[in-house]
């Protein structure tokens, strides 16, 4: 892509917006419905963030289907790009699970942790 871009292709340039959008925007979503679950886990989830997720999940899947419509073949690519990233992540839940399991753990700041605190 840095080779088309350096010779002025400006398609390169448009196939590096539109996998790049995809990625932000498919972050986003994870982060999104990912939030009131993390809350729950940790027992602290209260309905503020629900309401805030759900509508912010659905208006990011409608950028996403927007940016599935313009970015016509480029968006096989950004597509590859995830189901990479997925296999990738079965295969670390499935090879090395100490490695996701250590994702998303609560740590709450205590006064020893702070520097100048209570030794």
């Amino acid at each position: 892509a840095c080779a088309a871009l350096a010779a002025g292709t400006g398609e390169a340039l448009r196939g590096l917006l539109v996998v790049g959008t995809c990625g932000y925007v498919v972050a986003y979503v994870l982060v999104c419905a990912a939030a009131p679950v993390f809350l729950h886990r940790i027992g602290e989830l209260t309905a503020g963030p629900v309401l805030a997720a759900v509508p912010a999940v659905v208006v990011l899947a409608g950028v996403l289907a927007a940016c599935a419509v313009a970015g016509g073949g480029w968006v096989l690519v950004a597509t590859a790009l995830l189901l990479l990233a997925a296999a990738h992540a079965a295969w670390v839940r499935l090879r090395r699970p100490a490695v996701l399991a250590a994702v998303g753990l609560y740590d709450e700041t205590r006064a020893r942790d702070v520097l100048g605190g209570p030794a």
